[in-house]
């Protein structure tokens, strides 16, 4: 073997072996849903959209920015990102403002309920002087895979099985999130993951819009008994 030939070799080997020591970069990916427009607040139309990547880990984010790339003065425009998992609810972040003089906000999610399908669907708002807040939904991203999750949540909740249909128990539905824009099919009971990973059910009405940090959402049975609960980040 000449001195070429062991020099490709050897490139070719250390290409593998860092390849098979990252094997989520050659999957890495980030889907976003389609950009909506706000109405015009104080002679300001903003724009938002939720994405979702799996570059590092399984993230949500959710953004609203203005059209024309105006800064806008602090704790005028909010984000709050949720991501799901096949459609039950992984992760809920609070409504975060801007800080300081910006044309954008952006805020993202920081956990994951196990490998599987991921999406984002989350909120905006828009705070006014005059005529107060203003909250839309975005449009949700397609979802992409993700095959980490070592977490003791996350090993937990990946071994649970999401349902994929409504069912009616007692009056009342259960089933996975609607993933239209506002979610007008929504059922009485979405598929949510508690804290430490079971897998049970959220009411629908308290997840129909953001929430502030440190809200506790309580995850019940399909009986109706509380299994735990989803605080909101």
């Amino acid at each position: 073997m000449n001195s070429r030939t062991r020099a490709v070799t050897a490139a070719s080997t250390l290409g593998i072996l860092l390849w098979s020591a990252t094997p989520n970069l050659a999957w890495a990916e980030t889907v976003a849903g389609w950009t909506g427009p706000t109405s015009i607040h104080e002679g300001v139309v903003y724009l938002h959209n939720s994405s979702v990547s799996n570059d590092s880990g399984i993230v949500a984010r959710t953004k609203i920015w203005s059209t024309s790339g105006q800064d806008v003065a602090p704790n005028k425009i909010a984000s709050a990102p949720r991501l799901f998992k096949s459609g039950a609810l992984c992760q809920a972040v609070g409504y975060t403002f801007n800080p300081s003089w910006s044309a954008s906000q952006e805020v993202s999610t920081n956990a994951d309920c196990g490998s599987g399908s991921y999406n984002s669907h989350g909120f905006v708002k828009v705070h006014t002087s005059n005529a107060g807040v203003f909250e839309y939904p975005t449009f949700p991203s397609n979802p992409i895979n993700y095959a980490g999750g070592s977490s003791a949540r996350g090993l937990t909740a990946a071994s649970a099985k999401i349902p994929d249909r409504t069912s009616t128990v007692n009056g009342k539905t259960y089933g996975p999130h609607d993933n239209s824009k506002g979610s007008p099919n929504e059922p009485d009971f979405v598929a949510a993951f508690t804290d430490d990973g079971k897998l049970g059910y959220v009411s629908s009405a308290r997840i129909s819009k953001g929430l502030p940090s440190g809200t506790s959402l309580p995850i019940v049975s399909e009986s109706g008994e509380q299994i735990g609960a989803l605080t909101v980040r």
